[in-house]
């Protein structure tokens, strides 16, 4: 893991990597390739000659974010293939057994991201704090995504997460923050909550 001396008020732009030498782990973007829309898109992977990813190889975040944007300017109603991608990303993902709810899985997912990345600058990842809810019994968490990857990808990312570790018995939701009409504030802020049934 490495960090460059980039500074600490960075803030991320859509499909733009903040360093030239900035490189992610395969697995990081295993859902490109896993993801079950991958046919919608095969001919943008083909395109980058990312039709595989090793898993343990270092690519550059901006071939990646070359493909997201691709697969964006090509066709309609996008949303759909980068939540499949979001959620493919961390359905795989491996979790320690201590890792037991939201909040702590969103805290790890953090460390994976600092972990699979090399030359980020230091404001890169998710920021994540409790906020108030008015549900009775329930929990919610405010999540702002500060990197350059597309709104609905990491809405994926972070539904997936939320529901693989939600308790048992109870309502989870993710709202994207601030989105209204065509308006999507960028980099992304979600409140994830969860409260028991009825």
């Amino acid at each position: 893991m490495s960090n460059p001396s980039n500074t600490a008020d960075y803030v991320a732009t859509l499909f733009e990597s903040p360093s030239a030498d900035f490189q992610i782990l395969g697995a990081t973007t295993a859902g490109l390739v896993n993801s079950m829309h991958r046919e919608d898109y095969i001919d943008v992977l083909r395109k980058h000659g990312l039709e595989t990813i090793e898993a343990d190889q270092w690519y550059p975040l901006q071939l990646s974010l070359d493909i997201y944007k691709d697969i964006y300017e090509k066709r309609e109603n996008v949303g759909l293939d980068f939540v499949a991608i979001g959620k493919a990303t961390v359905s795989a993902a491996p979790m320690p057994p201590e890792i037991q709810t939201i909040y702590q899985a969103m805290e790890f997912m953090n460390v994976i991201t600092y972990a699979s990345c090399r030359n980020y600058p230091p404001a890169w990842g998710f920021k994540i704090k409790n906020i108030p809810t008015s549900y009775k019994n329930g929990e919610s968490l405010e999540i702002i995504c500060n990197m350059p990857f597309p709104r609905d990808v990491v809405y994926g990312y972070v539904h997936g997460i939320a529901n693989r570790f939600k308790p048992e018995d109870s309502i989870c939701t993710v709202e994207i923050v601030d989105a209204t009409g065509d308006n999507e504030p960028f980099p992304p802020k979600f409140r994830v909550t969860w409260y028991p049934e009825e």
